[in-house]
C-alpha cells in the first residue's frame, strides 16, 4: 500500500499531466500541424526565392532607395520589385509559423518531460508495493506460525482446565458429603439446644439495636468533626489571606489617604449596589457589613475635603480606627452572611469582615503614624532653626559657628532618624496587635473575650 505523501504525489503528478494536456490539446491536432508545417516550408521556400531575386538583381538597390528609379519603372526588373515588396510579410509570416512550432514542440516536450517523471514515481511506487507486498505476507506468515503456537496451547490449556475441573468436581463432591454430616449434627445440636439458640437471638437483636445507635452516633460524631475542620480550614485560609495581605502592607510604601479612600469607597459602592445585603437576620436590625459601611461613608465627605492639613487628616483616620474599634473582626457568624444571596456576595462580605477592613483599619493606623512622624520632623526641624539662631546670636566674634551648627544639626538629625525609626516600630506593633486582636481564638474555635478586646483596641488606639 502507498502512504499518504505518495498518494497525493501521484494524483498531483495526474491532475498536472491532465491540465497540461487540456490546456494543449489543440497543439496535437494532425491536420493544424500538417498545414503548419506545409506553409512553415512554403514560406521558407517563398523567403529563399526573394532573396535569391534580390541577390541576382543587387544592382538595382541603390537607384530604388536612392529615388532615381522608381520601383515599378521601367529599368528595374518587375522580379525584382514583387520580391523586395513580399520578402517583408513572407520573413514576419515565416518567424510567426516558427514560434507556433517551436511552442508545439515545447508543449510536447513538457509533456514527454511529465510523462517521465509520472513513469518514475509509478515505478517507485510500484517498488514500494513490491516491498510492502513482500512484507505483509512475511507478516502474514508469522501470524500463520502465531496463530498455530496459540492453537497449541490452547489445546494445552484446555487439557489442563479439564484435569482441574475434574479435581474441583471430586472435590466438590466430598465437600457436600461432609457438609450434609456436619449439618446433620448442627441440626440435632439446635433440636436439643433450642431455648439457647433463643435466648442468642435475643441478645443478638440487642446487639443490633446497640450497634445501629452506636453507629448513628459515630456518623454524627464524624460529621461535626468534618464541620469544625471545615471551619477552621475556612479559618486558616482566611488567616493565610490576611497575612498575605499584612506582608504587602508591611513592604509596600506608606499607606496614604487615597488609598484609604479608595478602599472605603470600594467597600460602600459594592454594598449600596446590593440593598438586600441591608437587612440582617435578627427583627428589625441592620447587618454588620451594612453598619459599617454607613459609619464610614459618613467619614468620606472629610476625607475628600479641600482641607489638607495635617491635624484633618489625623482627625479623618482617628475617627476611622473609633469606627473600626467598634466590631470584632475575628469571626465571621452565620448571621452576617445571612443577607447574602449567592457564593459570590458570601466570599465578598467575608473577605471585608476578615481581611478588608482589617487591612482598612492598619493603614489608618499607619496614616495616623506617618502624619505624627511628619508633624514631629517639622517640629525637629524648626527647633534645629531655633537652636541655630541661638548659636549664631551668642556666639562671640571669631568662634566656630559653623561647627556649633554643624553640631546642631547632626543632634536633630540623629532625632528625626530615631523618630523615623520610633514611627516604623509604632506601626508594626500597631499591626501586630490588631491582627492579634482579629483573629486570636482558642483551639476549641471560641473568640477572644470581651475584656481582651477592650485591652488591645486600648492599645491600638494608644
Amino acid at each position: 500500500m502507498l502512504d499518504g505523501d505518495k498518494a497525493r504525489l501521484i494524483g498531483r503528478t495526474i491532475s498536472e499531466y491532465d491540465e497540461l494536456y487540456k490546456r494543449s490539446k489543440g497543439s496535437f491536432s494532425v491536420r493544424e500541424n500538417v498545414l503548419l508545417d506545409v506553409f512553415l516550408y512554403m514560406f521558407l521556400i517563398m523567403n529563399i526565392c526573394c532573396i535569391v531575386i534580390l541577390n541576382n538583381h543587387s544592382s538595382s538597390f541603390i537607384p530604388v532607395f536612392s529615388g532615381k528609379l522608381g520601383l515599378f519603372s521601367k529599368g528595374v526588373p518587375l522580379c525584382f520589385s514583387i520580391a523586395l515588396i513580399a520578402i517583408v510579410p513572407i520573413t514576419i509570416l515565416f518567424l510567426v509559423l516558427l514560434y507556433r512550432k517551436y511552442k508545439v514542440q515545447s508543449v510536447k516536450h513538457n509533456l514527454v518531460d511529465k510523462g517521465v517523471v509520472f513513469a518514475k514515481h509509478l515505478a517507485d511506487y510500484v517498488r514500494d508495493l513490491d516491498i510492502n507486498s513482500r512484507r505483509i505476507e512475511s507478516v502474514i506468515a508469522s501470524l500463520h506460525r502465531e496463530l498455530d503456537i496459540l492453537i497449541t496451547k490452547q489445546n494445552e490449556l484446555s487439557e489442563i482446565c479439564e484435569r482441574r475441573v475434574e479435581g474441583f468436581d471430586r472435590q466438590f463432591r466430598q465437600l457436600t458429603e461432609d457438609t450434609k454430616i456436619a449439618i446433620t449434627g448442627l441440626a440435632t445440636r439446635f433440636a436439643n439446644n433450642d431455648g439457647q439458640i433463643q435466648e442468642l437471638s435475643s441478645r443478638l437483636q440487642k446487639l443490633c439495636v446497640d450497634s445501629k445507635s452506636s453507629a448513628k452516633a459515630t456518623s454524627d460524631y464524624v460529621a461535626g468533626i468534618s464541620d469544625v475542620a471545615k471551619r477552621q480550614l475556612e479559618r486558616c485560609n482566611d488567616q493565610v489571606a490576611l497575612f498575605k495581605r499584612l506582608y504587602n502592607h508591611l513592604t509596600a510604601e506608606t499607606s496614604s489617604v487615597e488609598k484609604v479612600q479608595g478602599m472605603i469607597k470600594k467597600c460602600v459602592d459594592y454594598v449600596e449596589s446590593k440593598p438586600h445585603l441591608k437587612k440582617s437576620k435578627r427583627f428589625l436590625c441592620n447587618s454588620k457589613v451594612w453598619n459599617i459601611c454607613c459609619s464610614l461613608k459618613d467619614l468620606l465627605p472629610k476625607g475628600e475635603q479641600e482641607d489638607t492639613s495635617e491635624e484633618s487628616i489625623l482627625n479623618w483616620a482617628q475617627g476611622i480606627v473609633k469606627v473600626l474599634d467598634k466590631y470584632k473582626f475575628s469571626e465571621c457568624s452565620e448571621e452576617d452572611l445571612s443577607p447574602c444571596k449567592d457564593d459570590g456576595e458570601r466570599n465578598f462580605v467575608r473577605s471585608t469582615l476578615l481581611i478588608d477592613l482589617p487591612m482598612m483599619q492598619i493603614d489608618a493606623l499607619r496614616l495616623i503614624v506617618n502624619v505624627r512622624q511628619d508633624i514631629f520632623k517639622k517640629a525637629c526641624t524648626a527647633a534645629q532653626g531655633f537652636a541655630e539662631n541661638i548659636i549664631s546670636d551668642t556666639c562671640f566674634p571669631g568662634d566656630s559657628v559653623a561647627g556649633s551648627s554643624r553640631s546642631v544639626s547632626t543632634v536633630a538629625e540623629n532625632i528625626v532618624s530615631d523618630t523615623g525609626l520610633l514611627g516604623d516600630s509604632v506601626a508594626m506593633s500597631s499591626k501586630s496587635m490588631s491582627t492579634v486582636s482579629l483573629h486570636t481564638a482558642d483551639t476549641d474555635g471560641n473568640p477572644p473575650s470581651e475584656a481582651d478586646d477592650d485591652y488591645l483596641s486600648s492599645e491600638v488606639i494608644v
